[in-house]
């Protein structure tokens, strides 16, 4: 098949996992953390209309397929991951995991912390002499001050994406077999898309979207706005946003796509499920199947 390919790789993810093997609840805590980040990301890809094929750690393979025989097939099939990158970094673009970067050591003398002082000006009313027929009708203004610390925010782990976006001619593979009384498969692509992604990816800084030469030969000049240049291979493109023509085939192209029977599968297709497990990892099946492990 031909298609758009997009790699998101998550920056900050080496920081958090360090940072979680010294508490005991480590693996707790990384799963609760991959899934409020992977959950709104796997949604965004989902209305664009893409197909997530493979999870590599934090990072992401995602395919936009597309025939020949469509009318401007490439260029929506890349429209859509352009689209889709932009709106992932905007949503996702130094995600706050809220796990501390590191033990907060802070005290009132840290100079993380905040030292503001707080002036108070009271009346104190001048005592009545006695024997005297009148005191003072205003009283003596007496200025005080007191220190206040406000303890810094703890700085936390933060994620970012850089994203490679390739296109082309797409081979899928179905690797594995029968392992005792279990059956693994992995889905891998392969084909010219994934060398063009392997290269633009790294191109791309945190929170950056590159284009390879396929991918962006695709596009109509009026799609998109590019990027400042890529100085180490002026091949690929900078990403920057959607121009207005972009943006409206985007949203008919989704528009197009909805309006079409839903083919996805039910939990009544125990056939189709029986099968989708062989590519799901053991032990995620069955912390699946068991959700309590009891």
């Amino acid at each position: 098949t031909k298609g758009a390919v997009a790699f998101t790789d998550a920056s900050g993810f080496t920081a958090l996992t360090e940072r979680l093997a010294q508490s005991p609840y480590g693996a707790e805590m990384l799963s609760d953390c991959l899934n409020k980040f992977m959950t709104p990301l796997i949604a965004i890809i989902n209305r664009h209309k893409g197909d997530v094929i493979k999870f590599s750690g934090d990072a992401i393979s995602v395919l936009w397929p597309y025939e020949d025989k469509e009318k401007d097939g490439a260029r929506m099939a890349v429209l859509r991951a352009s689209a889709c990158c932009i709106e992932l970094h905007k949503e996702l673009h130094n995600f706050d995991t809220g796990i501390p970067l590191k033990d907060d050591t802070s005290r009132p003398n840290s100079a993380k912390g905040k030292l503001s002082s707080l002036t108070s000006v009271r009346k104190m009313s001048a005592p009545a002499l006695t024997g005297s027929s009148s005191s003072s009708p205003t009283g003596t203004p007496v200025r005080s001050e007191t220190q206040i610390y406000t303890p810094a925010e703890p700085e936390t782990v933060r994620l970012t994406l850089h994203i490679g976006v390739g296109m082309g001619e797409v081979s899928m593979f179905h690797v594995g077999g029968k392992i005792r009384d279990y059956e693994q498969y992995e889905y891998v692509l392969a084909g010219p898309p994934m060398s063009q992604i392997s290269i633009a990816e790294p191109l791309a800084a945190s929170g950056e979207t590159v284009l390879s030469p396929q991918a962006w030969c695709a596009l109509d000049p009026l799609d998109v706005e590019e990027g400042f240049p890529i100085q180490d291979n002026k091949d690929f493109h900078r990403l920057d946003s959607l121009l207005e023509q972009g943006a409206l085939a985007v949203r008919e192209s989704i528009a197009q796509l909805d309006s079409l029977p839903f083919q996805g599968l039910t939990e009544s297709d125990t056939q189709h499920l029986a099968l989708i497990s062989r590519y799901i990892p053991r032990n995620v099946f069955q912390k699946l199947q068991n959700p309590t492990g009891t």
